[in-house]
Protein backbone atom coordinates (compact mmCIF):
# COMPACT_ATOMS: atom_id res chain seq x y z
CA UNK A 1 0.00 0.00 0.00
CA UNK A 2 1.70 3.05 -0.93
CA UNK A 3 0.99 6.85 -1.17
CA UNK A 4 -0.39 8.36 -4.09
CA UNK A 5 1.25 10.89 -5.32
CA UNK A 6 -0.18 13.91 -4.48
CA UNK A 7 0.03 12.44 -0.60
CA UNK A 8 3.80 12.54 -1.18
CA UNK A 9 3.92 15.88 -2.46
CA UNK A 10 2.18 16.96 0.68
CA UNK A 11 4.18 15.08 2.94
CA UNK A 12 7.43 16.29 1.17
CA UNK A 13 6.06 19.74 0.99
CA UNK A 14 5.46 19.83 4.17
CA UNK A 15 9.15 18.53 5.04
CA UNK A 16 11.11 21.09 2.85
CA UNK A 17 8.80 24.23 4.47
CA UNK A 18 10.13 23.21 8.07
CA UNK A 19 13.77 21.90 7.31
CA UNK A 20 15.69 24.52 8.48
CA UNK A 21 13.77 26.15 10.87
CA UNK A 22 13.17 26.42 15.06
CA UNK A 23 10.61 23.47 14.32
CA UNK A 24 12.10 20.30 15.04
CA UNK A 25 10.31 17.50 13.30
CA UNK A 26 7.17 18.21 11.03
CA UNK A 27 4.17 16.91 13.33
CA UNK A 28 0.54 16.02 12.72
CA UNK A 29 -0.13 19.66 13.04
CA UNK A 30 1.51 20.60 10.15
CA UNK A 31 0.41 18.20 7.99
CA UNK A 32 -3.11 18.38 8.99
CA UNK A 33 -2.91 22.21 7.97
CA UNK A 34 -1.05 21.53 4.51
CA UNK A 35 -4.21 18.77 3.80
CA UNK A 36 -6.94 22.30 3.97
CA UNK A 37 -5.07 23.00 0.77
CA UNK A 38 -5.65 19.73 -1.10
CA UNK A 39 -9.21 18.94 0.09
CA UNK A 40 -11.57 21.54 -0.53
CA UNK A 41 -14.47 20.79 1.52
CA UNK A 42 -12.37 20.54 4.45
CA UNK A 43 -10.70 23.69 3.34
CA UNK A 44 -13.74 25.98 3.11
CA UNK A 45 -14.75 24.24 6.75
CA UNK A 46 -11.40 25.29 8.25
CA UNK A 47 -10.91 28.58 6.19
CA UNK A 48 -12.25 31.32 8.84
CA UNK A 49 -10.86 29.15 11.23
CA UNK A 50 -6.78 29.40 10.07
CA UNK A 51 -5.54 31.77 12.13
CA UNK A 52 -6.76 29.84 15.12
CA UNK A 53 -5.97 26.74 13.98
CA UNK A 54 -1.93 27.41 13.20
CA UNK A 55 -1.91 29.04 16.48
CA UNK A 56 -3.10 26.03 17.74
CA UNK A 57 -0.58 23.79 16.12
CA UNK A 58 2.25 25.85 17.61
CA UNK A 59 1.22 25.42 20.82
CA UNK A 60 0.67 22.08 20.90
CA UNK A 61 4.33 21.92 19.22
CA UNK A 62 5.68 24.31 21.70
CA UNK A 63 5.02 22.97 24.46
CA UNK A 64 5.79 19.18 23.05
CA UNK A 65 2.40 17.61 23.67
CA UNK A 66 2.37 14.07 24.05
CA UNK A 67 -1.31 13.66 23.77
CA UNK A 68 -1.18 12.52 20.17
CA UNK A 69 1.68 9.82 21.34
CA UNK A 70 -0.11 8.53 24.05
CA UNK A 71 -2.57 8.33 22.23
CA UNK A 72 -0.99 6.15 19.08
CA UNK A 73 0.19 4.03 21.49
CA UNK A 74 -2.69 2.90 23.56
CA UNK A 75 -4.07 2.40 19.86
CA UNK A 76 -1.42 0.45 18.90
CA UNK A 77 -1.13 -1.83 22.05
CA UNK A 78 -5.29 -2.86 21.53
CA UNK A 79 -5.01 -3.54 17.83
CA UNK A 80 -1.25 -4.38 16.72
CA UNK A 81 -0.51 -2.82 13.37
CA UNK A 82 -0.73 -4.25 10.03
CA UNK A 83 2.94 -5.34 9.56
CA UNK A 84 2.27 -4.05 5.70
CA UNK A 85 0.75 -0.92 6.36
CA UNK A 86 3.46 0.07 9.15
CA UNK A 87 6.04 -0.15 6.68
CA UNK A 88 4.47 1.78 4.45
CA UNK A 89 4.06 4.46 6.79
CA UNK A 90 8.18 4.32 7.21
CA UNK A 91 8.69 4.26 4.05
CA UNK A 92 6.51 7.03 2.73
CA UNK A 93 8.25 8.88 5.43
CA UNK A 94 11.60 8.39 4.28
CA UNK A 95 10.86 8.76 0.57
CA UNK A 96 8.88 12.27 1.60
CA UNK A 97 12.62 13.18 3.57
CA UNK A 98 14.28 11.99 0.64
CA UNK A 99 16.66 10.16 3.29
CA UNK A 100 17.23 6.49 4.71
CA UNK A 101 17.15 7.84 8.27
CA UNK A 102 13.55 9.58 7.25
CA UNK A 103 11.24 8.46 10.15
CA UNK A 104 13.90 10.12 12.47
CA UNK A 105 12.57 13.46 10.96
CA UNK A 106 9.28 13.33 12.18
CA UNK A 107 7.65 13.68 15.07
CA UNK A 108 6.90 10.23 16.90
CA UNK A 109 2.87 10.60 16.39
CA UNK A 110 3.25 10.69 12.85
CA UNK A 111 4.20 7.38 11.59
CA UNK A 112 1.64 5.44 13.51
CA UNK A 113 -1.35 7.93 12.33
CA UNK A 114 -0.23 7.23 8.70
CA UNK A 115 -0.07 3.46 9.55
CA UNK A 116 -3.55 3.61 10.61
CA UNK A 117 -4.35 5.78 7.12
CA UNK A 118 -2.58 2.95 5.04
CA UNK A 119 -5.07 0.76 6.92
CA UNK A 120 -7.85 2.45 6.18
CA UNK A 121 -7.01 2.85 2.51
CA UNK A 122 -6.88 -1.08 2.54
CA UNK A 123 -10.04 -1.11 4.24
CA UNK A 124 -11.77 1.07 1.40
CA UNK A 125 -10.36 -0.69 -1.30
CA UNK A 126 -8.48 2.05 -2.52
CA UNK A 127 -4.94 1.03 -4.81
CA UNK A 128 -3.21 3.95 -2.75
CA UNK A 129 -2.92 6.31 0.59
CA UNK A 130 -4.83 9.35 -0.67
CA UNK A 131 -5.33 12.83 1.55
CA UNK A 132 -8.91 11.96 2.79
CA UNK A 133 -7.45 8.52 4.38
CA UNK A 134 -4.56 11.08 6.04
CA UNK A 135 -6.89 13.45 7.04
CA UNK A 136 -8.92 10.75 8.81
CA UNK A 137 -6.05 9.21 10.66
CA UNK A 138 -4.80 12.76 11.73
CA UNK A 139 -8.44 13.91 13.36
CA UNK A 140 -8.33 10.44 15.13
CA UNK A 141 -6.86 11.75 18.78
CA UNK A 142 -8.56 14.08 20.23
CA UNK A 143 -7.63 16.31 23.42
CA UNK A 144 -4.80 18.26 21.41
CA UNK A 145 -5.52 22.49 21.03
CA UNK A 146 -5.95 21.60 16.94
CA UNK A 147 -8.51 18.94 17.71
CA UNK A 148 -10.54 21.78 19.88
CA UNK A 149 -10.00 24.06 17.32
CA UNK A 150 -11.15 21.68 14.69
CA UNK A 151 -14.48 21.09 16.90
CA UNK A 152 -15.23 23.80 17.16
CA UNK A 153 -15.79 23.83 13.13
CA UNK A 154 -17.46 20.81 13.28
CA UNK A 155 -14.70 18.87 12.09
CA UNK A 156 -13.72 15.77 13.67
CA UNK A 157 -13.02 12.14 12.58
CA UNK A 158 -16.26 10.52 13.75
CA UNK A 159 -17.90 13.27 11.27
CA UNK A 160 -15.75 12.77 8.64
CA UNK A 161 -16.45 8.93 8.70
CA UNK A 162 -20.11 9.62 9.88
CA UNK A 163 -20.60 11.78 5.56
CA UNK A 164 -21.47 9.74 2.81
CA UNK A 165 -19.80 12.00 0.56
CA UNK A 166 -16.38 11.77 2.54
CA UNK A 167 -16.72 7.40 2.25
CA UNK A 168 -17.10 7.66 -0.97
CA UNK A 169 -14.08 9.59 -1.61
CA UNK A 170 -12.06 7.03 0.57
CA UNK A 171 -12.72 4.92 -2.27
CA UNK A 172 -10.96 6.85 -4.17
CA UNK A 173 -7.05 5.55 -5.09
CA UNK A 174 -5.25 8.62 -6.27
CA UNK A 175 -2.48 8.00 -8.89
CA UNK A 176 0.63 6.39 -7.88
CA UNK A 177 4.36 7.64 -7.82
CA UNK A 178 4.84 5.91 -10.93
CA UNK A 179 8.76 7.01 -10.75
CA UNK A 180 9.15 4.37 -13.60
CA UNK A 181 6.40 5.51 -16.06
CA UNK A 182 7.85 9.09 -15.52
CA UNK A 183 11.24 8.09 -16.89
CA UNK A 184 9.23 5.77 -19.48
CA UNK A 185 7.24 8.46 -20.87
CA UNK A 186 9.91 10.71 -20.71
CA UNK A 187 11.32 8.41 -22.84
CA UNK A 188 9.25 8.01 -25.37
CA UNK A 189 9.11 4.39 -24.50
CA UNK A 190 5.19 4.53 -23.54
CA UNK A 191 2.31 4.28 -26.17
CA UNK A 192 1.13 7.69 -27.41
CA UNK A 193 -2.01 6.49 -28.74
CA UNK A 194 -2.91 5.27 -25.23
CA UNK A 195 -6.04 7.11 -23.96
CA UNK A 196 -4.91 8.04 -20.44
CA UNK A 197 -1.18 9.35 -21.44
CA UNK A 198 -2.31 13.19 -21.21
CA UNK A 199 -3.63 12.83 -18.22
CA UNK A 200 0.39 11.72 -17.00
CA UNK A 201 2.11 14.33 -19.45
CA UNK A 202 0.07 17.09 -17.49
CA UNK A 203 1.87 15.83 -14.36
CA UNK A 204 5.11 15.11 -15.66
CA UNK A 205 5.55 17.58 -18.71
CA UNK A 206 9.13 18.42 -17.50
CA UNK A 207 10.14 15.23 -17.57
CA UNK A 208 13.63 14.50 -18.91
CA UNK A 209 15.72 11.35 -19.35
CA UNK A 210 19.03 10.13 -20.53
CA UNK A 211 18.88 6.86 -23.14
CA UNK A 212 21.33 5.03 -21.49
CA UNK A 213 22.38 2.04 -22.00
CA UNK A 214 20.38 -0.79 -22.10
CA UNK A 215 17.68 1.87 -23.00
CA UNK A 216 14.48 3.62 -21.28
CA UNK A 217 13.06 0.72 -20.14
CA UNK A 218 16.38 -0.62 -18.15
CA UNK A 219 16.64 3.02 -16.94
CA UNK A 220 12.76 3.33 -15.87
CA UNK A 221 13.23 0.20 -13.83
CA UNK A 222 16.80 1.59 -12.14
CA UNK A 223 15.11 4.39 -11.49
CA UNK A 224 11.74 2.50 -9.36
CA UNK A 225 15.13 0.43 -7.78
CA UNK A 226 16.31 3.31 -6.54
CA UNK A 227 12.92 4.08 -5.23
CA UNK A 228 12.64 1.34 -3.47
CA UNK A 229 15.93 1.46 -1.66
CA UNK A 230 14.87 4.93 -0.49
CA UNK A 231 11.70 3.72 0.81
CA UNK A 232 13.76 0.24 2.37
CA UNK A 233 16.11 2.43 4.63
CA UNK A 234 18.73 1.20 2.49
CA UNK A 235 21.51 2.58 0.90
CA UNK A 236 22.57 0.58 -2.09
CA UNK A 237 20.20 -1.11 -4.66
CA UNK A 238 20.82 -4.88 -5.02
CA UNK A 239 18.86 -7.03 -7.61
CA UNK A 240 15.64 -7.36 -4.81
CA UNK A 241 15.04 -3.61 -5.28
CA UNK A 242 15.17 -4.42 -8.77
CA UNK A 243 12.73 -7.53 -8.69
CA UNK A 244 10.32 -5.08 -6.19
CA UNK A 245 10.98 -2.26 -9.23
CA UNK A 246 9.46 -4.86 -12.27
CA UNK A 247 6.71 -5.77 -10.32
CA UNK A 248 5.92 -1.50 -9.15
CA UNK A 249 6.30 -0.19 -12.92
CA UNK A 250 4.10 -3.36 -13.74
CA UNK A 251 1.14 -2.42 -11.45
CA UNK A 252 1.74 1.15 -12.25
CA UNK A 253 1.01 0.62 -16.18
CA UNK A 254 -1.49 -1.59 -15.41
CA UNK A 255 -3.28 0.70 -12.99
CA UNK A 256 -2.54 4.10 -15.65
CA UNK A 257 -3.73 1.96 -18.07
CA UNK A 258 -0.88 2.85 -20.39
CA UNK A 259 1.08 0.71 -22.22
CA UNK A 260 4.87 0.08 -23.49
CA UNK A 261 5.69 1.69 -27.34
CA UNK A 262 5.67 -0.95 -30.47
CA UNK A 263 9.31 -1.69 -29.81
CA UNK A 264 8.34 -3.01 -26.15
CA UNK A 265 5.90 -4.96 -27.26
CA UNK A 266 7.78 -8.31 -25.57
CA UNK A 267 7.93 -6.52 -22.53
CA UNK A 268 4.50 -5.54 -22.63
CA UNK A 269 3.70 -9.20 -22.58
CA UNK A 270 6.00 -9.52 -19.51
CA UNK A 271 4.32 -6.61 -17.97
CA UNK A 272 0.91 -8.52 -18.23
CA UNK A 273 2.25 -11.43 -16.56
CA UNK A 274 3.76 -9.67 -13.85
CA UNK A 275 0.54 -8.71 -13.37
CA UNK A 276 -1.78 -11.39 -13.32
CA UNK A 277 0.63 -13.01 -11.79
CA UNK A 278 1.96 -11.05 -8.70
CA UNK A 279 -0.43 -12.16 -5.31
CA UNK A 280 0.34 -8.89 -3.40
CA UNK A 281 2.53 -5.79 -4.25
CA UNK A 282 2.76 -4.78 -0.28
CA UNK A 283 4.31 -8.54 0.60
CA UNK A 284 6.48 -8.60 -2.48
CA UNK A 285 8.46 -5.75 -1.78
CA UNK A 286 8.18 -6.37 2.21
CA UNK A 287 9.82 -10.17 1.40
CA UNK A 288 12.30 -8.20 -0.75
CA UNK A 289 12.92 -5.39 1.87
CA UNK A 290 13.46 -8.38 4.44
CA UNK A 291 16.39 -10.13 2.87
CA UNK A 292 19.40 -9.65 4.42
CA UNK A 293 22.03 -7.22 2.53
CA UNK A 294 24.57 -9.79 2.92
CA UNK A 295 22.32 -12.62 0.81
CA UNK A 296 21.50 -10.21 -1.28
CA UNK A 297 24.99 -9.04 -1.91
CA UNK A 298 26.64 -12.62 -2.11
CA UNK A 299 26.33 -13.95 -5.30
CA UNK A 300 25.94 -10.64 -7.32
CA UNK A 301 29.11 -9.48 -9.59
CA UNK A 302 28.40 -6.13 -9.49
CA UNK A 303 29.24 -6.47 -5.31
CA UNK A 304 32.96 -7.52 -6.34
CA UNK A 305 34.79 -4.41 -4.81
CA UNK A 306 36.93 -3.62 -2.01
CA UNK A 307 34.75 -0.42 -0.81
CA UNK A 308 32.03 -1.80 1.23
CA UNK A 309 29.69 1.22 0.81
CA UNK A 310 28.63 1.42 -2.28
CA UNK A 311 26.50 4.50 -2.91
CA UNK A 312 23.11 4.66 -5.09
CA UNK A 313 24.82 5.85 -7.84
CA UNK A 314 27.50 3.70 -7.84
CA UNK A 315 24.88 0.67 -7.24
CA UNK A 316 22.80 1.47 -9.71
CA UNK A 317 25.62 1.94 -12.66
CA UNK A 318 26.99 -1.51 -11.49
CA UNK A 319 23.82 -3.38 -11.99
CA UNK A 320 23.21 -1.53 -15.43
CA UNK A 321 26.82 -2.44 -16.61
CA UNK A 322 26.27 -6.16 -15.20
CA UNK A 323 22.88 -6.37 -16.98
CA UNK A 324 23.86 -4.82 -20.91
CA UNK A 325 26.73 -7.81 -20.50
CA UNK A 326 24.38 -10.33 -20.15
CA UNK A 327 22.19 -9.01 -23.08
CA UNK A 328 25.42 -8.46 -25.13
CA UNK A 329 25.75 -4.51 -24.70
CA UNK A 330 22.10 -3.67 -26.90
CA UNK A 331 20.85 -0.37 -26.52
CA UNK A 332 17.54 -1.66 -25.89
CA UNK A 333 17.31 -4.57 -23.30
CA UNK A 334 13.53 -5.71 -22.58
CA UNK A 335 11.85 -7.08 -19.47
CA UNK A 336 13.00 -11.00 -20.07
CA UNK A 337 16.49 -9.83 -20.00
CA UNK A 338 16.18 -8.09 -16.90
CA UNK A 339 14.77 -11.13 -15.37
CA UNK A 340 16.69 -13.45 -17.05
CA UNK A 341 19.88 -11.45 -15.32
CA UNK A 342 18.24 -12.03 -11.99
CA UNK A 343 17.68 -15.38 -11.65
CA UNK A 344 21.04 -15.79 -13.01
CA UNK A 345 22.76 -13.72 -10.35
CA UNK A 346 19.94 -13.77 -7.92
CA UNK A 347 19.32 -16.98 -7.20
CA UNK A 348 18.30 -16.49 -3.55
CA UNK A 349 15.35 -14.48 -4.46
CA UNK A 350 13.44 -17.44 -5.78
CA UNK A 351 12.01 -17.98 -2.53
CA UNK A 352 10.62 -14.61 -2.87
CA UNK A 353 9.58 -15.35 -6.30
CA UNK A 354 7.88 -18.48 -5.30
CA UNK A 355 5.83 -17.26 -2.56
CA UNK A 356 4.62 -14.17 -4.44
CA UNK A 357 2.97 -15.68 -7.76
CA UNK A 358 5.97 -14.62 -9.76
CA UNK A 359 7.33 -18.24 -10.71
CA UNK A 360 5.39 -18.78 -13.87
CA UNK A 361 6.87 -15.72 -15.37
CA UNK A 362 10.08 -16.77 -14.38
CA UNK A 363 9.62 -20.36 -15.89
CA UNK A 364 8.03 -18.95 -19.09
CA UNK A 365 11.37 -16.69 -20.08
CA UNK A 366 13.96 -19.36 -18.90
CA UNK A 367 12.36 -22.03 -21.52
CA UNK A 368 12.39 -19.27 -23.97
CA UNK A 369 15.44 -18.55 -23.02
CA UNK A 370 16.49 -22.51 -23.23
CA UNK A 371 14.16 -22.84 -26.25
CA UNK A 372 16.52 -20.14 -28.51
CA UNK A 373 19.67 -21.90 -27.02
CA UNK A 374 18.96 -25.56 -28.32
CA UNK A 375 18.02 -24.26 -31.73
Amino acid sequence: MEFAKHSMDLLAGVYRRLVGTRHARPSAGHVVVALADVLPAFGRQVAPLRGRLLSAVQRDDAERDSTELAFWRSHEDRERPDVECEYSAQAGLREATGAVAGRASWDASVRPALTYAANLARESRAGNVGPAHMLAAFLLPGGTRMASVLAHAGVTHESLMGDPNFREVLADTGAPCAVGCYALLAAGALDTKTQPLSAIRRRWERARTRRDAGGPLLHALMREAERQALRAGQDTVSAVHLLSAVAQVSCDLAYLKVSLGPAYAASQTVVNEVVSRVTSLDSLQLACVNMPAESARATHPWWQSENTTVSLGESMARILDALTQLGGNRQELQLADVLRALDDYAPEMRNIVLANGLHPVFASILDSRRSSDGA
